[in-house]
């Protein structure tokens, strides 16, 4: 059995004399460029979604769930429950309208923003598989991108530069041109390791170099309140095979979501905890901070 080498100090390529985290891991990666902006947090609490910019209060946006903020903060896409269908709608946060995408299932969900904010990602069901729907930012262009026949794809998240999707089946991690076509598969077990348990609802962020990638997985450990194996997140180096765990043991963590080049997200809950908190973890600080009580499904973007 070929395993991943899971560190809890940190990555042997990385300086020991760079600051760590409250996790004790070392930050992962050195081509992630400094930002000072604003952050623009938007995430669920029950059945409503918030907002809240920098330091800000929270503010109350509208009923929904899984929300996911356009690159310049003006646009929101969340998702609408009705019956059997399970849908995204884009609302215009200066006029409040609200529109259903223009997609021809009524079983569609996990919307994630283009940093470009050109086009939205998302999963969507087709003929009896999972595919990966992309749509303008405009709600015009529907198109779908389909896996293996049999084994679908899921949580579908963006290359920096806006031109790839990233994808996996449980078996392998896929980039996408925004054609469809296929630009690297990467075996999953051969690369990572077979002592991670990867799930439909995992997510794959890649570098902008794109040697390595940020992920939240199934790893073998076990918490009180938890069936199963227990979610971390991780980030994994492809060229050396080894990986720092960001979230701490006996942390519940989901989630993920990328903010810029410099800013990871996610919600978790320690063991016992009866509610999740959303983490910040910043590349430059080499910190993890709790940012936002009793709430899930962050995303964010950097404004001006």
């Amino acid at each position: 059995m070929r395993l991943l080498k899971i560190l809890s100090i940190g990555l042997l390529v990385i300086s020991c004399s760079e600051k760590k985290s409250e996790t004790g891991s070392s930050a992962p990666d050195k081509t992630l460029g400094k930002q000072t902006m604003e952050t623009f947090m938007v995430f669920q609490r029950d059945t409503v979604i918030y907002s809240k910019l920098g330091q800000d209060p929270e503010k109350q946006i509208l009923a929904g769930y899984d929300p996911c903020i356009s690159p310049d903060g003006k646009r929101l896409t969340f998702l609408k429950y009705g019956g059997s269908a399970r849908e995204i709608f884009l609302v215009d946060l200066k006029t409040m309208k609200e529109v259903r995408l223009k997609v021809d299932s009524d079983n569609f969900y996990g919307a994630v923003w283009s940093p470009d904010g050109k086009y939205v990602a998302f999963n969507v069901w087709d003929d009896g598989d999972w595919a990966i729907g992309v749509v303008k930012s405009d709600n015009t262009g529907f198109t779908k991108i389909k896996g293996t026949p049999g084994y679908g794809l899921y949580q579908p998240t963006w290359s920096p530069d806006s031109k790839s999707i990233i994808a996996h089946d449980l078996m392998d991690i896929f980039e996408f041109d925004l054609t469809g076509a296929e630009l690297q598969k990467i075996n999953i077990s051969e690369t990572l390791g077979e002592d991670l348990a990867l799930a439909s609802d995992n997510r794959f962020w890649i570098s902008k170099d794109k040697s390595s990638f940020f992920l939240n997985a199934g790893v073998d450990e076990r918490m009180d309140d938890v069936e199963g194996p227990v979610y971390a997140i991780l980030y994994v180096n492809m060229q050396t095979k080894e990986s720092v765990r960001i979230s701490p043991k006996k942390m519940y963590a989901s989630d993920l979501y990328m903010i810029g080049e410099n800013k990871l997200v996610f919600s978790a809950s320690k063991e016992n905890e009866r509610q999740s908190t959303i983490y910040a973890y910043d590349f430059e600080l080499r910190k993890l901070t709790p940012i936002i009580e009793n709430a899930t499904k962050p995303s964010g973007s950097i404004l001006d």
